[in-house]
């Protein structure tokens, strides 16, 4: 007989055995959840490492964690197919390279109950390799790494204010109504598309839904080496300008869209400017072509849109 939970924990995976493992550990010692119903469901999006076997082994511990299979390659299918399996009332989506505090699942099941709103996000706090941060990093960039910075009291969001994917929560029922997390979108393959729950975010906000952030929900995001590099946030930056056309085009309308176009073009030679003329210290430089490449992506979508219609 199906099991019915009170929250379900999607979890997409992909040859990081030994990183999921650290966070299945974390999540089966949450603290008081003694009233609390959840399984966890790991959704191994093309795994070749020991990714199974690692769930195998919880699995043995408690019947509260499902293990899918999903070869095709993209994050936003895997969530997709996660919340399908799904019976729990609350969806959290983390990502496998999270550390999530030891009340999390109660931080999130509270927030819901609390303050009658339709999607929760949580603080994301990245955590850098030998815990140095880069002299060539900007607070400006944080969300590069997926960190948060929506302070640290707990509040509603904003207007267009919405979680950040690493660390959200949603109503099953609103999920599943509105059709899941755009499959144009997120990260497939080697690409470095985001955006995914943005896009989801603004249509639970055209249906007048509400948005909780609790600054008590927090992970740590371990930003691993092959991340914690200059070509990692360029490459992602121009994948983020990428996603901002396509959320201007589809949910801000033709005048917003090419208003940014313009703008973009305008910026162009002053970022190239100052990205490449010496006379400009090696950090500012950086942040400069980090806004170009920024530019770059949302100019090229504007000639290759990811999908035409953007429906």
């Amino acid at each position: 007989m199906k099991q019915d939970y009170r929250l379900s924990i999607i979890i997409s995976t992909i040859n990081r055995a030994s990183i999921l493992k650290n966070l299945l550990e974390i999540l089966f010692k949450q603290e008081r959840v003694e009233d609390i119903s959840f399984e966890i469901i790991v959704v191994d999006n093309g795994s070749t490492d020991n990714t199974a076997s690692t769930v195998e082994l919880f699995q043995k511990k408690s019947p509260n964690i499902k293990y899918l299979y999903e070869q095709r390659k993209s994050l936003s299918i895997a969530r997709n197919i996660g919340a399908s399996n799904a019976s729990g009332a609350i969806l959290i989506f983390l990502d496998d390279d999270v550390e999530p505090r030891n009340d999390f699942v109660r931080q999130v099941a509270s927030s819901f109950e609390s303050f009658s709103v339709d999607c929760v996000g949580g603080k994301i706090t990245a955590s850098w390799p030998k815990n140095e941060i880069p002299d060539w990093f900007s607070s400006k960039l944080c969300h590069v790494v997926g960190q948060t910075s929506f302070g640290e009291n707990s509040r509603y969001f904003k207007k267009d204010e919405f979680p950040f994917g690493g660390n959200i929560s949603i109503r099953r029922l609103i999920f599943k109504r509105l059709g899941g997390f755009s499959e144009y979108l997120g990260r497939a393959g080697g690409n470095f598309l985001t955006g995914e729950e943005i896009d989801l975010c603004y249509k639970i906000q055209k249906e007048g839904g509400k948005f909780y952030y609790n600054a008590n929900a927090e992970v740590l995001h371990i930003v691993g080496e092959k991340r914690a590099n200059k070509n990692y946030f360029l490459n992602s930056l121009f994948g983020k300008g990428i996603t901002e056309g396509f959320q201007k085009r589809r949910h801000k309308g033709f005048v917003h869209y090419w208003v940014y176009f313009i703008l973009k073009l305008f910026s162009l030679p002053i970022c190239f400017f100052i990205s490449f003329v010496p006379v400009f210290n090696s950090n500012l430089k950086f942040q400069s072509r980090c806004s170009l490449n920024w530019c770059l992506g949302y100019i090229y979508f504007v000639f290759h849109p990811i999908n035409k219609n953007c429906k």
